[in-house]
């Protein structure tokens, strides 16, 4: 075969494979995408207004405090401040998770319970971690070099065998974040009263409010 008939046999053969692999553009082509479907994509900044339960083990996550709202800063104060829930005296709760979260202004510790205590929920500053109650034992807890507050909610279940495993009385919880917030102590479940510790790095000004839905008990600690 001479050379210009191979060159002819090797151009009819390149052309007919480049016909081959055009197909019509009804065969090949991908469906264009609907421009006003609907996407499935969930938006995770909507997590924040999920339930999340911690079990006493929060990652310290500001977006899952940052669900119960902002706190009102013209209520933040030293002195006790005293709430209740709006509960009939049947339903005594008991306390299911604990968890923190570091904000702009403020950290964030909050109390969940599976039902709303059924009296009321007292903070304060006190000058150590003791429930005061002798007949019971000896009920101090150290918590050397920190501030304590004292967090009293009355209509808990007795039980406490009914906590999580993760959130035995007597037991101490850390906070996995934030600079002020050293550690919880969960104190003292006696005749429905539940007495929690809070030990803090300073003093500072606080803010004791709830939230339902479920039933919370929250704690705002102003920062620098």
């Amino acid at each position: 075969m001479t050379r210009r008939a191979t060159f002819l046999t090797a151009s009819i053969a390149a052309g007919t494979l480049a016909l081959a692999g055009c197909g019509s553009p009804e065969e090949d082509s991908e469906p264009a995408a609907t421009p006003d479907a609907p996407s499935t994509t969930v938006d995770e900044t909507s997590v924040e207004d999920s339930p999340t339960d911690t079990n006493g083990e929060g990652d310290g996550s500001s977006l899952e405090t940052s669900r119960e709202g902002m706190p009102d800063f013209s209520q933040f104060g030293i002195e006790a401040q005293e709430k209740e829930f709006t509960a009939s005296p049947e339903e005594r709760g008991t306390l299911s998770a604990v968890r923190d979260g570091e904000h702009e202004g403020y950290e964030r510790l909050v109390f969940e319970f599976s039902d709303a205590p059924s009296s009321s929920i007292y903070a304060r500053f006190v000058d150590a971690a003791s429930t005061g109650m002798p007949d019971v034992g000896d009920t101090s807890d150290p918590m050397d070099g920190l501030e304590v507050l004292e967090l009293t909610v009355n209509g808990l279940v007795d039980e406490m065998t009914v906590h999580t495993p993760e959130l035995h009385a007597d037991e101490h919880w850390y906070p996995p974040q934030g600079d002020l917030l050293a550690e919880v102590s969960l104190g003292l479940l006696f005749e429905g009263t539940g007495t929690y510790f809070v030990g803090l790095n300073a003093e500072t000004e606080f803010q004791l409010s709830l939230a339902e839905d479920p039933h919370r008990v929250i704690l705002d600690f102003a920062t620098p």
